[in-house]
């Protein structure tokens, strides 16, 4: 590998991305120099390519040539989705779902579709990290990092979170 190539806050414009990433010179799923796509999260709400941004993030994921971080984005639309002992963890309110509207509109809240955006999303790691590089959402905070550590695996936030 020779790099990487740090994307963030796609928002739903699956066309820029594609764009983007031909600008950077990827063909298909690779480079030609063999570098790393790390996607800093927020691929959802504002734009209205969601399903093309998710499905090419995810086809990058699957093709072992990107990471694929959790951003604020993904992690309120978790929360909109899971419900707590007193209803969604995420109120819905009408902020929250003007919040997602954009992202509710081409997945429709309850539909096969958004639960398996939801599930795909819990997947997400919140952090990246090797020798010599780290990659996370928004600010790499050792001590807020270490208070989320009981509640993850792999950097991966659990049920419990």
């Amino acid at each position: 590998m020779s790099g990487f190539d740090i994307i963030g806050d796609i928002h739903g414009r699956g066309s820029q991305l594609t764009q983007l990433l031909n600008s950077l010179g990827y063909q298909g799923a690779n480079h030609p120099d063999g570098r790393k796509l790390v996607f800093l999260g927020d691929y959802i709400d504002r734009g209205t390519e969601h399903i093309s941004a998710l499905a090419t993030v995810r086809s990058l994921v699957d093709a072992g040539t990107a990471v694929a971080l959790m951003g604020n984005h993904e992690f309120n639309a978790v929360c909109f989705a899971r419900m707590g002992a007193e209803g969604p963890i995420r109120k819905h309110s009408e902020k929250n779902i003007r919040g997602h509207i954009k992202f509710l509109e081409e997945f429709p809240f309850g539909s096969e579709a958004h639960k398996e955006a939801i599930q795909w999303f819990e997947t997400l790691p919140i952090a990246y990290e090797t020798d010599g590089f780290r990659a996370i959402h928004a600010c790499w905070h050792d001590p807020a990092f270490e208070a989320c550590a009981p509640y993850m695996r792999d950097n991966v936030l659990t049920a419990e979170a």
